[in-house]
């Protein structure tokens, strides 16, 4: 059979966790993204910050190959407050979207 790797964000606790855990068996590789430092995820990211976040999504698809599914789970509580983090926000899904896209065509 095929793997098929579901990247999962907001996996330190809550619903993260709990999908990362029913996911976690063949035909699935579960790949998790965490913030909280005692929380036992592949890489520890603050997605805010756009350029460790790429560095981190970078990495996985190197070490695990295409991500087939993603699950963006990751969450504060608090809305945007300007049209600045809006924006920061826009980028780093398109720029997502575009090394997905990348990966998925070789």
């Amino acid at each position: 059979y095929f793997m098929k790797n579901i990247l999962i964000s907001g996996a330190s606790r809550g619903l993260g966790r709990e999908l990362s855990n029913l996911l976690s068996k063949p035909p699935y590789n579960i790949l998790t993204l965490g913030f909280k430092s005692e929380s036992e995820v592949h890489a520890r990211v603050d997605l805010r910050n756009f350029e460790s976040t790429k560095l981190i999504l970078s990495e996985l698809f190197d070490n695990y190959g295409p991500i087939d599914v993603v699950i963006s789970n990751a969450g504060s509580g608090k809305k945007p407050s300007n049209i600045n983090e809006i924006n920061k926000l826009e980028l780093l899904i398109e720029e997502g979207k575009q090394m997905i896209n990348a990966r998925s065509n070789k």
